[in-house]
């Protein structure tokens, strides 16, 4: 009698399907007898067919390379040359913008707020003592950390201690605030508290439209982001 090898492909198909699904929910039950069983059946299976698919497609590997190792070999030094001139082009062109930015040396900053060049700025505060306010709407009276937002800001010497940003912020513009939206874990995104008091100063600014967003990872939608973790929430007292 002979077998038909389409039946034993689908019985181990199947016995392989039992096991995972019967071991996945509970895996205290790979030591039922009938698991034993369909794991020796699939293993066979997997030996016996995969192993003999892996090798031929090793094979046809190795064959490929044998036939065009000059066209791969000449393919992988432009693609190597190719990236490193972009890699150099890339820090020309940074170097080059350095070097014709220059400082804004009419700017009476102090040490924590120093400018890097003519299109951007940094400032910092730190105070262990501050927490970021837990509800909505993140305002003054709600949010521990708005004032020391607000101050780091301030620091800049962009406007006055009522309008921060009036100095690169003219009325009537539309502001988009890049903050970080790559994840729900509190290192992964820019709490809102801290974005609530740059909206004021953009509002106080003259600013007709303001934007928050991120381009988010790709696998991570940033709008799902804002969502979760109190964006949303705190738009609809604006």
């Amino acid at each position: 009698m002979k077998h038909k090898p389409g039946k034993y492909i689908w019985f181990s198909l199947a016995c392989l399907a039992w096991f995972i699904l019967r071991v996945g929910a509970r895996p205290t039950r790979i030591v039922y007898p009938c698991q034993r069983v369909a794991a020796a059946q699939s293993g066979w299976f997997l030996y016996a067919f995969l192993a003999p698919a892996f090798v031929a497609f090793w094979k046809g590997i190795k064959n490929f390379f044998s036939k065009h190792i000059k066209f791969i070999a000449i393919a992988g030094c432009i693609a190597f040359a190719s990236f490193t001139g972009y890699r150099i082009y890339g820090q020309y062109k940074i170097n080059l913008l350095r070097s014709q930015a220059g400082t804004i040396s009419a700017l009476d900053v102090p040490a924590s707020a120093q400018p890097l060049d003519e299109i951007s700025f940094v400032s910092y505060r730190q105070n262990p003592l501050v927490f970021y306010g837990e509800t909505p709407p993140y305002n003054r009276a709600q949010n521990p950390a708005y004032d020391l937002v607000w101050q780091a800001v301030e620091d800049l010497k962009l406007g006055s201690s009522s309008n921060p940003l009036d100095g690169i912020i003219d009325p009537g513009d539309t502001v988009l605030i890049k903050v970080n939206l790559l994840g729900f874990n509190r290192p992964q995104y820019t709490h809102p508290a801290a974005v609530r008091p740059v909206i004021d100063m953009c509002i106080a600014a003259g600013a007709a439209r303001i934007f928050v967003g991120d381009c988010g990872q790709g696998f991570t939608n940033a709008k799902t982001v804002i969502d979760s973790v109190g964006y949303e929430s705190m738009m609809q007292y604006l």
